[in-house]
């Protein structure tokens, strides 16, 4: 007897979004976690930073995005 799946789920602090197919759901979850991060670097005064994803299974069909951004200081002259 094995499980059905009915739908993977997307957690963020704003609320979860519902998928029926898992590689849709981390997708959205990569390409949101990129664009936080990303616009958290900005408006922290990253000059151009990069930013580096991690997956990790967490479990049956469970997943956690690490996303990290990185960036020089932008300098003012």
């Amino acid at each position: 007897m094995g499980l059905d799946i009915i739908g993977y789920y997307v957690q963020t602090g704003d609320g979860r979004e519902e998928y029926e197919d898992l590689s849709e759901a981390i997708e959205y979850a990569r390409n949101l976690s990129r664009e936080r991060a990303l616009n958290a670097a900005l408006r922290s005064g990253a000059e151009n930073p990069q930013v580096s994803i991690q997956e990790e299974s967490d479990g049956l069909d469970s997943y956690r995005i690490k996303v990290k951004a990185v960036g020089n200081p932008r300098l003012m002259r």
